[in-house]
């Protein structure tokens, strides 16, 4: 069978230590309601938005325990370790 698991959750279930997430403060269990004002519906629209926007300056809103933070992404003070982390994001 051909497809694409789906995966209708924008709720972290992992945060690679040293990663890109780690390093602007996501933790597990963050839900993302966010992207640039977007607002990704699943996992996979997370995943295309995040990847659109590498190289940009992105701003995530997330709800942690019932309050909604910001996060900014800013690419200019990526490593080169970090930025080969992408993965895990």
């Amino acid at each position: 069978m051909n497809g694409e698991p789906h995966n209708p959750s924008t709720t972290i279930g992992y945060v690679a230590e040293g990663g890109i997430a780690d390093s602007i403060g996501v933790q597990v269990y963050d839900k993302i309601l966010t992207i640039n004002g977007q607002t990704p519906e699943n996992w996979q629209q997370v995943e295309r938005l995040f990847f659109e926007n590498i190289g940009k300056n992105t701003t995530r809103t997330i709800e942690r325990n019932g309050e909604q933070k910001e996060f900014v992404l800013n690419w200019d003070n990526m490593t080169r370790e970090r930025l080969r982390a992408v993965r895990h994001f």
